[in-house]
């Protein structure tokens, strides 16, 4: 009976330390994510979540779960463009972002000619689509594959072999002392 009410203990002191972990874990995703510029809105960053699962024999499992939106930012490949992407949203981008964020308008750099607000942008974006087309986007940075499956898991085993071990010391210790 000592050795089942041991390994239940067992089983709690795991599942709290893989719960610290997680937490931790999270922390660190989403400020990664923040670092990366995974989003402007935030949406995608604030979709990271956890939660554990643990079963009476021992068996904790941690499912990490965030928006697709997340997941696509991790992929490593550079997206070209096979047409001119559309001039008529990089035109709204460019007003809602606000013609001052920008050098200057193309073809109007030194001219003392005064344009509406709608041809500069118009021809901002034109220029911003021609740059897309012919560069594609800018490659992201990967934000959770790295991280997680370089520096986490192996704080997840660590915590989890130190948390096994100690308890497994402890029942060690605790089955001597009942046989003497």
């Amino acid at each position: 009976m000592a050795a089942r009410e041991l390994s239940a203990e067992m089983v709690e002191e795991l599942k709290d330390a893989v719960a610290a972990w997680m937490q931790m874990a999270l922390d660190r995703l989403k400020k990664n994510a923040s670092d990366k510029k995974l989003n402007n809105t935030g949406e995608s960053i604030q979709s990271i979540a956890a939660r554990m699962v643990a079963t009476a024999e021992g068996q904790v499992d941690v499912l990490i779960d965030f928006k697709n939106s997340a997941r696509f930012a991790d992929y490593r490949r550079n997206v070209k463009y096979s047409s001119l992407p559309p001039v008529e949203l990089l035109t709204e981008w460019v007003l809602g972002k606000g013609i001052g964020k920008f050098k200057y308008v193309p073809g109007y750099q030194n001219s003392p000619k005064k344009l509406s607000d709608q041809v500069a942008a118009r021809r901002i974006a034109w220029g911003v689509a021609i740059r897309r087309y012919q560069r594609g986007y800018g490659r992201k940075k990967p934000w959770f594959a790295k991280l997680m499956y370089g520096p986490l898991i192996a704080q997840l085993i660590q915590v989890s072999r130190d948390t096994i071990g100690f308890t497994s010391t402890k029942i060690f210790e605790g089955n001597l002392d009942t046989e003497f």
